[in-house]
């Protein structure tokens, strides 16, 4: 799995992914408060509750400031909503390209510009459900259950379900090849319980980082700590697809160097190659010099013949 990470350039995916997770994420929290807000308008004590599991203590100022700011109603609101949705697509975009990348789609196979966008927008509002799902079953399980202990789990499992559920849809709708459930569910399973523990671990642990942070980054202590989650999330979740990715083309034994090839080593770099094909007629091959046949990089198809993953 690490040398599967090392070349898909794991670290960088996560990087892009946390980039432009970051810059969505704003937006699209500042949407979810609009949305409880109006729904959940007649349940004030049921809608604060939802709130508090969907914003994070260190952006409640922030948030609430940018709503005071938004139109109160009609066409305004309307298309300030459906700015900060398009603003929230950048993340989602980022996780299509990542995940086409491990899964190693050809780039021939992706999506052409307008059914990418509907895919996208697709996955945005299952995660905005599932996160509003997931926010408002933590907070029933609250008000019915009286042990803390019991409040946190449900809260954690709330979390994971949301998460698994979301992982498997961004798969299925996303990824430009026929997955099955079998296929993903281990790397979905890994995100989600990293996931999980991430979130529960920094709504203790960020607000006192943030506070110690301050004397030294001031005002941008706040974004330095949200920046930091959202890295070590995406760290998690490119690590459980590359689970995900090993087991299903069986690509492990790997060797320690590039000296020794294994077989797994051998269709790693095949299915590399092949990605690399982008056009109708295309076939990227790659050949090795101790099996018998020169080394060759590409080798143009007369049809539309595609050398297998």
């Amino acid at each position: 799995m690490l040398r599967k990470y090392l070349d898909d350039d794991g670290a960088r995916v996560a990087a892009l992914i946390t980039y432009y997770g970051f810059l969505s994420l704003f937006p699209l929290l500042l949407l979810a408060v609009v949305v409880v807000t109006e729904v959940l308008r007649a349940q004030p004590e049921l809608r604060q509750q939802v709130l508090d599991y969907l914003v994070t203590p260190a952006l409640r100022t922030e948030v609430e400031e940018a709503l005071a700011r938004l139109p109160p109603s009609g066409v305004p609101l309307a298309v300030g909503l459906i700015g900060l949705l398009l603003a929230g697509t950048g993340g989602v975009l980022a996780v299509y390209a990542a995940l086409n990348r491990l899964w190693g789609v050809p780039w021939r196979d992706q999506f052409g510009l307008v059914r990418r966008y509907v895919r996208v927008f697709v996955v945005l509002l299952l995660s905005f459900l599932a996160a509003v799902l997931a926010a408002g079953s933590a907070a029933v399980a609250d008000a019915l259950l009286r042990l803390p202990a019991l409040q946190h789990a449900a809260a954690a499992l709330a979390t994971a379900t949301a998460v698994f559920a979301v992982l498997g849809v961004a798969h299925r709708v996303l990824v430009c090849r026929p997955l099955r459930l079998r296929d993903i569910w281990l790397g979905a399973l890994l995100g989600a319980a990293a996931v999980t523990v991430l979130v529960n671990l920094a709504a203790k642990i960020l607000p006192v980082l943030i506070g110690r942070a301050g004397v030294v980054y001031g005002s941008f202590a706040t974004v330095v700590g949200v920046f930091t989650l959202l890295y070590l999330i995406s760290q998690a979740l490119v690590i459980g697809v590359e689970v995900s990715t090993v087991l299903e083309a069986r690509l492990w034994p790997r060797g320690l160097t590039d000296a020794d090839l294994t077989d797994a080593d051998r269709r790693a770099l095949q299915r590399q190659a092949h990605r690399q094909e982008r056009v109708p007629g295309q076939a990227v091959t790659s050949a090795f010099a101790g099996d018998g046949t020169p080394p060759q990089v590409t080798v143009p198809a007369s049809s539309d013949t595609r050398s297998p993953p």
